[in-house]
């Protein structure tokens, strides 16, 4: 295994042929450094931003960025957007962002609907008072 920040990163050890397999996908096999513990995939996962220089237009409304029109990164998808299609802020604790960050208008619609489905389903699941006499 091979330490990278406070994460691990599971490697197979090499048995000389080629289809070595380098960086399992199996959660099981990664422990948690901290607590030696298996760590969750969706845990350890993280956005991958679209690099600034392959990014000349906006993700949504395909306008032209320039000195005066600023490229902005998506927390939740990382794509680029002009400021117009993303100037919205939202924790996202799935990645470990409690606090409000940028995201873009779709990933704010989308959060905000699968968050509201998922209150929605717990407050389905408490049981129904019934009042006694």
């Amino acid at each position: 295994m091979k330490a990278i920040g406070t994460s691990m990163t599971c490697l197979k050890e090499s048995d000389g042929s080629d289809t070595e397999d380098f960086g399992s996908d199996h959660s099981e096999d990664c422990l948690s450094e901290a607590s030696w513990e298996p760590v969750d995939k969706k845990e350890t996962e993280v956005t991958r931003w679209v690099p600034d220089h392959m990014a000349s237009h906006c993700y949504n409304c395909d306008c032209e960025f320039w000195l005066a029109k600023r490229r902005h990164h998506c927390r939740n998808c990382g794509n680029v957007f002009c400021a117009a299609c993303c100037h919205l802020k939202l924790p996202i604790p799935d990645q470990q962002l409690y606090d409000p960050v940028l995201v873009c208008n779709s990933c704010y619609e989308h959060i905000q609907v699968s968050r509201a489905r998922e209150l929605m389903s717990q407050h389905l699941k408490k049981p129904i008072a019934t009042a006694s006499s």
